[in-house]
């Protein structure tokens, strides 16, 4: 049977990976503003 309520140790872990994911993607934005940036420039 499936647990509606996550424990905290459950709920941590989940916060961390949104939160890598979150982290991952905004660099990923960065990095891909970063490149086209200069082309805009040019």
């Amino acid at each position: 049977m499936y647990q509606t309520h996550l424990t905290t140790l459950d709920r941590d872990y989940l916060d961390a990976l949104y939160r890598r994911r979150l982290q991952m993607l905004t660099h990923l934005v960065v990095a891909a503003h970063a490149v086209t940036c200069p082309m805009y420039n040019l």
